[in-house]
């Protein structure tokens, strides 16, 4: 809402100014917020995450530096895969990937310490809203007894319980027609906070 105010009433100058402010906010943002958990995160050696977080990017980004040794499992994310995205963001920094494909989320995190992700909103009732994926991955963290942590600026958390999403394309899912075949594609996916071990905001 802020930037789109922004756009009504700057000129490009203003408009470059405000961007810069911005993303200088949120870098100092997330930089607090691992110095603020540091104790907690530093802990663990492998992670799994899935899809592409600007927030865990920034995160990842002050973390390398306390920590380069630290292996990352990326789920692809698909149809639009993400992950690939995110992957290469990581490699710039220096990390170690592994990507793997969505079906073998359980394989990423029964060999990881620990699964982290970021949130597109965070509902008032705890629930954290993401990409789609997100929930199993949660159930598979939970089945096998490794944390599930979200992490999340303020600007994530909404005044609302209530998540509703529309179907998207499905030739992003697969380009082929049938009068038989039905192809279902959602973007995001709710995560009951019963699941999310630590939300980190």
């Amino acid at each position: 809402m802020e930037l789109k105010s922004e756009l009504k009433k700057s000129d490009l100058k203003q408009l470059r100014l405000f961007l810069e402010n911005s993303i200088l906010a949120q870098t100092k943002e997330t930089e607090f917020l691992f110095e603020k958990n540091k104790k907690y995160l530093k802990k663990f050696k492998v992670l799994t995450t899935l899809s592409y977080s600007k927030t865990l990017l920034e995160i990842l980004k002050v973390w390398y530096k306390e920590n380069p040794s630290l292996e990352i499992f990326i789920l692809e994310s698909r149809p639009m895969f993400e992950g690939r995205i995110f992957a290469k963001e990581l490699i710039k920094i220096g990390f170690s990937c592994n990507l793997v494909v969505d079906a073998m989320m359980n394989y990423a995190v029964q060999n990881s310490d620990a699964v982290i992700i970021g949130a597109d909103q965070i509902l008032k009732n705890g629930n954290v809203v993401n990409k789609v994926g997100s929930f199993p991955l949660a159930l598979c963290a939970n089945e096998n007894r490794k944390p599930f942590i979200v992490i999340a600026t303020k600007d994530k958390f909404i005044n609302s319980t209530r998540f509703t999403d529309s179907k998207r394309p499905e030739y992003e899912v697969w380009n082929y027609k049938h009068a038989k075949l039905q192809i279902t594609n959602f973007y995001f996916e709710e995560i009951p906070a019963k699941y999310i071990s630590k939300t980190i905001s």
